[in-house]
């Protein structure tokens, strides 16, 4: 028997719509459904700056990685040992992406820095959300 995840959110880029599931991105295009595995588990998608971009779990480096997904302005996000909780807009051609231990990092086109706040102490020893404005 195949299960279906509940799915929990909906992003759409251009014409298609991407849902994430376990293991898989399901892209709904013209009447189809596509499928796109992830190389362990996707834990994390959202539409940000015109892309698409997913984490994977297990992906064992840091970096960022082109990825083939539905209209080809995809990108899979691989952070060691960091689960993404959000990605923002931030500044021009810039997207704040925040981490629940590991902190915020800068996504500038394909690179990824590491944005080093006060807050990093909280991050790394608590569980708590921080919400509020990002200077």
């Amino acid at each position: 028997m195949r299960e279906f995840a509940d799915i929990w959110h909906i992003a759409q880029l251009g014409n298609a719509f991407f849902f994430p599931g376990q293991p898989e991105i399901f892209e709904y295009r013209n009447n189809t459904i596509h499928v796109y595995r992830a190389p362990s588990e996707w834990r994390f998608m959202k539409r940000a700056g015109g892309r698409l971009l997913a984490q994977d779990r297990d992906k064992g480096h840091t970096g960022i990685q082109e990825q083939p997904v539905g209209a080809g302005n995809a990108m899979i996000l691989f952070l060691k040992e960091g689960l993404i909780t959000s990605i923002l807009d931030y500044r021009n051609d810039t997207l704040l992406v925040t981490t629940l231990r590991d902190g915020i990092y800068l996504l500038h086109g394909s690179q990824l820095i590491k944005k080093q706040t006060e807050t990093d102490p909280v991050f790394a020893s608590s569980r708590y959300l921080l919400r509020g404005a990002v200077e």
